[in-house]
């Protein structure tokens, strides 16, 4: 017969649902470990872990490419679905004496969380970033709603790339924009015209005017600027809504120091839905909230067309 401490040590708490999809959403397999599933979590990690990586080393190297690093970035985003649905499923299905396993400690799962949060996520972010359009400044070639996936290892801007930078007003905002001229180049724009060294910059296929009336000079700098000769080691940035953006005209070219990354494609696309208000709630459970909140209405609000819309 098991005494009551042998029984102690072979049974644990009944696992909960919520706090198993919790954990896969945190880290891939990791709601699978807190189930007693050591096996299935590793194959969810590792299957997470070679589609991010394989995704990174796609769209590093560009070019046609980029298509399959979009393909494998939704394939790391499905096998993150699949692992909180089948984790919270899992753990409705465990007996109340749950049998622990070696590895069903609290510890356990802190290390699992602080190795993705402080190692795995720092890492291919070292590489790619996903980023959200928050205002019109770049329409019509980005939408609010508008998911990106950016290169965080560009070389220099390059006129006509669209860019991430830090603004020079609020150091912590991270803004969009299309690079227009680099440093020693002379930028004037003269009835919302924009000329670079003297010539007429054509508009990019996307970008609009939006307010047909013309500022002078002295009431704003929106239509009529400089002429500016950019300093070495800077680059002048312009929103493509001309008449609805906020860039270098304003607040002077962004230094290189300042720049972070390049816009490559959109990932994916939707109108807004207000989000619940959880105000001192801690962000996980916040994000999760929200992610459950929007997602029976995901489908209807989603812009399919802009999926795996190349950023030029």
């Amino acid at each position: 017969m098991k005494t009551a401490s042998e029984h102690q040590t072979r049974t644990g708490s009944p696992r909960q649902w919520w706090l198993a999809g919790l954990l896969s959403y945190l880290q891939p397999g990791l709601g699978q470990v807190y189930n007693g599933q050591g096996a299935k979590g590793l194959r969810f990690f590792g299957a997470g872990l070679i589609s991010l990586a394989a995704m990174v080393l796609c769209l590093e190297i560009g070019s046609g490419l980029i298509y399959v690093g979009l393909f494998l970035l939704f394939a790391y985003l499905l096998i993150t679905l699949v692992a909180i649905v089948d984790a919270a499923l899992s753990a409705r299905r465990q007996p109340d004496l749950f049998p622990r396993k070696p590895y069903n400690h609290w510890y356990a799962y802190v290390i699992g969380v602080l190795v993705s949060s402080f190692v795995i996520t720092p890492l291919w972010k070292q590489f790619m970033q996903p980023f959200f359009i928050p205002s019109g400044a770049m329409e019509d070639t980005l939408y609010v709603g508008d998911y990106v996936l950016a290169d965080m290892t560009p070389d220099k801007p390059v006129a006509g790339e669209v860019i991430l930078y830090e603004s020079l007003e609020e150091p912590v905002r991270m803004l969009i924009k299309r690079c227009v001229a680099a440093g020693g180049q002379i930028v004037k724009i003269r009835d919302k015209v924009l000329y670079v060294d003297g010539s007429e910059v054509p508009m990019p296929p996307n970008a609009k005017h939006v307010d047909s009336a013309v500022f002078s000079a002295d009431s704003r700098v929106r239509d009529n600027y400089g002429p500016f000769r950019v300093p070495s080691g800077h680059f002048f940035m312009m929103g493509d809504s001309r008449d609805r953006s906020r860039d270098s005209r304003y607040t002077g070219p962004a230094p290189l120091a300042k720049i972070k990354g390049k816009a490559i494609a959109i990932y994916w696309s939707a109108t807004l839905k207000s989000d619940l208000q959880l105000r001192g709630w801690p962000k996980p459970f916040v994000d999760v909230a929200n992610a459950l909140w929007n997602f029976p209405s995901l489908f209807r609000r989603t812009r399919y067309g802009r999926i795996g819309t190349i950023i030029d």
